[in-house]
């Protein structure tokens, strides 16, 4: 009796082992891609309801499938704080005006960009690129650099201009009217310039002497529009 019981015992005890291999084959265990599956999941929900880990290396795996809204990834907190660190606040004050229409606007690249097209519009009306300037300049402003151009064709004429550095880029002011926005540049600049007459004679300037040139520039752009240039639209010289 007491064999039989064991041996009872041996039975049940070998049945259930495998009972319980079977299972953990069919709920226990499962392919390494419904793993990897799994994290890219949980990643994105995470993601779009803002619980993120951004040290968590599975959020690279699924960030392509994340719906970021535009400047989502902007730290708004210390973008105002660099800000009002480099800017005097009205033109804090424009840049965030600015901001409500156009979240990806940033003043640091348009300070960059106005400095190019100040180069670029410098260079093109020495050399009488009207194509370029047609490119960078609104029409009354367009109309006036080609005029002068003209006028100095007429004289036979040429300009000869190399500008050495640009100092300084200051926005000292930003407007807007709806969706429509003005910002004012003062350009600090040292450059030599050289007229020369039809024979090649210099006639003012000279390519040895270096000015200090404030120029204040006026750019304007509908920021609601998909179109990303800012044309130039005024020129001054500082007082």
């Amino acid at each position: 009796m007491e064999g039989f019981q064991l041996w009872d015992i041996l039975l049940f005890g070998a049945i259930a082992v495998f009972i319980l291999l079977r299972l953990r084959g069919t709920l226990g265990t499962r392919p390494e891609d419904s793993e990897e599956q799994d994290q890219e999941r949980g990643s994105m929900w995470s993601a779009r309801f803002g619980g993120e880990d951004k040290d968590d290396p599975a959020n690279d795996v699924a960030d392509d499938n994340v719906i970021r809204l535009p400047g989502s990834d902007a730290q708004p907190d210390a973008q105002a704080s660099t800000l009002e660190d480099d800017f005097p606040m009205e033109i804090v004050a424009g840049v965030n005006e600015i901001l409500l229409s156009d979240p990806h606007f940033d003043i640091e690249q348009f300070l960059d960009g106005s400095a190019a097209a100040y180069e670029m519009v410098i260079n093109a009306f020495a050399k009488e690129d009207q194509a370029t300037l047609r490119q960078l300049l609104a029409d009354n402003i367009y109309d006036d650099f080609s005029s002068a151009i003209h006028e100095r064709e007429q004289r036979g004429e040429t300009l000869e201009t190399t500008l050495v550095t640009i100092d300084d880029v200051e926005p000292i002011e930003i407007r807007m009217d709806g969706g429509h926005a003005e910002i004012t540049i003062k350009f600090t600049a040292q450059m030599t310039n050289e007229v020369k007459g039809p024979d090649g004679e210099t006639l003012s300037g000279s390519p040895d002497i270096t000015d200090e040139v404030v120029d204040i520039w006026t750019f304007a752009r509908d920021v609601r529009s998909r179109d990303p240039n800012w044309p130039l639209i005024a020129t001054r010289k500082a007082n």
